[in-house]
């Protein structure tokens, strides 16, 4: 196996923590790794810049890493088990930074979206139509079968509010393909993010607050 690591980021700069966290990765005996670090202005250009680099080095398969993705050791090993088992695409799921009504349910929910595009969180492997592409495994032949663009956002001309995420839309596409998604709600992700820590948050988790 040739599997492409795409890190399709709008910065040249990472977060600090997920690089020792991708260094300490366990990569499978056989397996030919090569990291890019795509930019590009948009995520679609990103992540189309990640497939097309992929296809030039002869990979047999991409891997969708965000930059602010915090895995743990075996996450590369266990994705790849579901490869060898025949379950690709794979992914792991991110929790939300937040709540977002109409996406998610609760904040900072581990989300996939149903058939109706209605919020759930997978509680056993399973396929999804509709899912997320921050740690998603693919074959190669994926983008041989699949018209360009690849990636693309889906929204209103008129108003260009969003009809679906790149995503959910990429992901519909692989369904409709008869290649669905799996997920392994198993395989846990950590989602960094950056808040102001003011002074509300001394008694954010206060032992009064949890039992009131």
């Amino acid at each position: 196996m040739k599997l492409a690591i795409c890190v399709a980021w709008m910065s040249p700069f990472l977060w600090a923590k997920p690089v020792p966290a991708f260094l300490n990765l366990r990569i499978p005996q056989g397996v030919e790794i090569r990291w890019w670090l795509v930019n590009g202005w948009c995520s679609a250009r990103r992540k189309t810049g990640g497939v097309e680099l992929a296809q030039e080095w002869g990979a047999t398969h991409i891997w969708f890493l965000d930059a602010d993705q915090l895995v743990e050791e075996d996450t590369l090993e266990r994705l790849l088990a579901h490869v060898d088992a025949g379950r690709t695409p794979i992914c792991a799921l991110q929790p939300a930074r937040g709540h977002f009504p109409g996406l998610t349910q609760r904040a900072y929910q581990p989300v996939a979206w149903d058939d109706h595009g209605i919020p759930f969180t997978p509680t056993k492997v399973q396929q999804i139509i509709y899912g997320p592409l921050n740690c998603i495994i693919l074959s190669m032949d994926t983008f041989k079968n699949m018209s360009r663009p690849w990636f693309k956002e889906r929204y209103d001309p008129i108003t260009l509010g969003r009809l679906s995420s790149i995503d959910q839309h990429f992901t519909k596409r692989l369904w409709d393909m008869g290649t669905p998604l799996w997920c392994d709600p198993g395989i846990k992700l950590g989602h960094l993010n950056a808040e102001v820590i003011d002074w509300t948050w001394q008694d954010k988790f206060s032992a009064e607050k949890a039992n009131a």
